[in-house]
């Protein structure tokens, strides 16, 4: 036998509404059920979403975009490399909110993040990794190498590390 002073269960624990009905449990109250019409529409939503993404490519590789999909928005990745592309979309929009493209090559690596600022503006920052022999410190160091706005940047097929980085020179002069 347990001590009167010692709850039994968790139930317990809470108080009783009156202090002399020892057996009565208190339970919360039950959520309302959502309305119907809105459960249907927020599941109609996300089927048009998912239908949305999944015509979406990874901007590298071609491959399809993978990830948490939802009625008001997606966090994707490229299937064949996560770190290829990453972009987060919201729902009325056709294009990513934020997206970040990463290339690697022998010596270094280029991240490009773009994202879309409060005005509608899109923005591109290009950051030139450290790709060092060190495997703890590899990609921790980033450098700034070109910031522009304008046009989404879509890096082009089958380019060098140098080409690409004059690419990213030209798209920072002539945005």
């Amino acid at each position: 036998m347990s001590l009167p002073n010692k709850p039994l269960s968790f139930k317990d624990t809470i108080k009783p509404a009156n202090p002399r009905k020892q057996n009565q449990v208190l339970y919360p109250n039950p959520q309302p059920l959502p309305d119907p019409k809105l459960v249907a529409k927020k599941a109609k939503q996300k089927q048009e979403y998912m239908a949305f993404i999944n015509t979406e490519r990874c901007p590298i590789c071609k491959s399809q975009l993978d990830g948490g999909v939802y009625h008001t928005r997606a966090d994707v990745s490229c299937v064949a490399n996560p770190t290829h592309y990453m972009a987060h979309y919201t729902y009325p929009q056709t294009f990513p909110q934020s997206s970040t493209i990463t290339l690697l090559f022998d010596t270094c690596g280029i991240l490009v993040n773009t994202w879309v600022d409060d005005e509608g503006m899109i923005w591109n920052a290009a950051y030139q990794l450290d790709m060092g022999l060190n495997a703890a410190w590899r990609m921790k160091e980033k450098k700034l190498i070109a910031k522009f706005s304008g046009a989404r940047y879509q890096p082009s097929q089958h380019l060098d590390e140098r080409d690409l980085l004059e690419e990213l020179e030209a798209y920072e002069i002539f945005s």
